[in-house]
């Protein structure tokens, strides 16, 4: 049976939510991650992989990252036009591109063993305020809307700043892109990448492009992003 109050609740299970409720266990605060997804680590709502240093993540999130999690190693990336130019490359002596739902789910099974509980289908909808202190979250799994008393909020929501908002903080106004892909296996690379994963650029609209993102063997995503204002 879940506690009915938490020292802290972390709102949203990817990576940073994960290790944060990773270390708020460990150093004995009764924890609960709650996720608005039903599966960890899906849908990705990021790159189908993703660049890392490997010796910098081990180190930030206290767990070896297994093999198993780890498409492929690379040297560093490069940018390339549709016109053929390139930029300097950009050197990862010990980059990796990871395998975003295997990671994920690893760091949630590393809190869970620190004593962290994590609730899926669970979606933060409000916070309770006391005299402008927050002292709790309304959350909604299915049609039910539950309660949950905690002592700290920890918002790893991540750009959607959701509980940002609920808090009635002021957001600054910047550009962001929005972006969806698909990974595709089977492919033929475009060009040898001498050891470098590229990322080709199609620049045809000053707010919109197009990318290719090898990152192993035959297999790459293909996406568009869009840049858009936030307010």
């Amino acid at each position: 049976m879940r506690k009915k109050r938490y020292d802290i609740v972390v709102v949203g299970c990817g990576p940073v939510g994960a290790i944060a409720g990773k270390f708020a266990a460990l150093a004995g605060a009764e924890t609960l991650v709650v996720e608005e997804k039903r599966q960890l680590g899906f849908p990705v709502y990021d790159s189908m992989s993703i660049i890392y240093s490997q010796s910098e993540m081990e180190q930030v999130t206290g767990e070896k990252i297994e093999a198993a999690a780890i498409y492929a190693k690379t040297a560093g990336m490069a940018y390339i036009s549709p016109k053929g130019k390139q930029n300097q490359p950009q050197l990862l002596p010990d980059g990796i591109f990871v395998n975003r739902q295997l990671f994920e789910k690893s760091l949630a099974i590393a809190a869970v063993r620190a004593g962290a509980e994590i609730q899926l289908h669970t979606r933060v909808v409000d916070l309770v305020k006391e005299q402008g202190v927050v002292k709790g979250v309304v959350v909604r799994n299915g049609l039910q809307l539950e309660t949950i008393p905690c002592s700290v909020v920890i918002a790893a929501d991540g750009g959607y700043q959701q509980m940002a908002r609920l808090a009635g903080i002021k957001l600054v106004r910047g550009k962001v892109s929005a972006s969806i892909g698909c990974e595709f296996a089977g492919v033929k690379p475009l060009r040898d990448p001498h050891n470098i994963d590229e990322i080709y650029l199609d620049d045809s609209d000053d707010k919109a492009y197009r990318y290719v993102f090898p990152y192993v063997g035959d297999r790459l995503s293909i996406g568009t992003s869009v840049g858009r204002i936030v307010s």
